[in-house]
Formats: C-alpha cells, sequence, structure tokens
C-alpha cells in the first residue's frame, strides 16, 4: 500500500473518529510552526522563488489561510487545477513557467493538551525534460508545547515518491 493512500486512510480515519481539524487545532502559534514546517522541510518537488499552494481540502484549506507565506508565494482556492512542481523542466531542461508550486493535504490532531500530531504532505506533477510523473512528498511530527512555546519533539514519519 502506498504512502499516499496511508496518508489518507488515516486522515478520514480520524475525521470519522474525531471532530475536524480546524475544530482540534486553534492555537495560532502551532499553526505558525506547522507552517514553517511546511515552508522548510518539503523541498523534493524543487523550489523556486515564487511558490503556488493549494488545498487539497477543507481542512487544509483552513491551515494554509493561516499561515504565513513569502510575499510573492500564493494560495490557491481549492480545485484550482493541478500544480506543476517547481523544478520542472521542458523537454529542453527549462524550467516551466509560473504558477508552479504545491497541492498541500494538512492534517493535525491533538493527542493530549500538550500534545499534537502534525501530518503534511504536498503533490504536483512533476516533469523532468518533458516526461511527466506524480510526486509526493509526506511526513509527519509529534509536536509538544513546552510553557506558552510549542516545539517538535520528534518525526514520525517520512516518505518521498
Amino acid at each position: 500500500m502506498s504512502i499516499r493512500r496511508v496518508f489518507v486512510v488515516a486522515a478520514f480515519l480520524a475525521c470519522v473518529i474525531g471532530p475536524p481539524a480546524a475544530a482540534q487545532v486553534s492555537d495560532t502559534s502551532l499553526t505558525a510552526l506547522a507552517g514553517r514546517l511546511l515552508r522548510a522541510e518539503f523541498r523534493g518537488g524543487g523550489w523556486r522563488d515564487t511558490l503556488s499552494w493549494q488545498p487539497t481540502d477543507s481542512a487544509s484549506a483552513y491551515f494554509l489561510q493561516r499561515v504565513t507565506f513569502a510575499p510573492s508565494d500564493n494560495v490557491r482556492a481549492l480545485g484550482a487545477g493541478r500544480l506543476e512542481c517547481p523544478g520542472s523542466t521542458d523537454s529542453t531542461g527549462g524550467l516551466f513557467k509560473q504558477p508552479v508550486g504545491y497541492s498541500v493535504q494538512a492534517f493535525m490532531r491533538r493527542w493530549t493538551g500538550d500534545s499534537v500530531m502534525v501530518a503534511l504532505s504536498v503533490s504536483c506533477r512533476f516533469t523532468y525534460h518533458g516526461r511527466a510523473n506524480g510526486f509526493v512528498e509526506a511526513a509527519s511530527w509529534e509536536i509538544v508545547r513546552t510553557g506558552k512555546v510549542w516545539l517538535v519533539k520528534r518525526l514520525l514519519d517520512r516518505s518521498i515518491t
């Protein structure tokens, strides 16, 4: 079973069993930390000065609306079309024109009052010298609150296609 399928099944079960992610995590400092993880940890599909970020579902849209991105980045509407990866190249090896970026799936689940599991994944269509393939990179972390500050305690899982 692919990691993407496992991620989707886990997210579905968590949504069925508990309240939606938006209701579970409303702490702005936690969202800020998760946003920094999103921008710093996912580079496998390439990186550009200007990126588009597109939510895959309503919980991810809620999360992306609260993340601070670079002024040149933008958040696209849910269902705005598939994005090309930032590192994609045409048949001559030239970089694809903007917009490029990632579809984002974000999931947060409170374990205790001071412990949260954050799972993020990015996907796009990666094209290398004109040959297209799907791309997914995913990771999850345990994040804990120490006083008023949220910190990454440990990496739980990481995968890349």
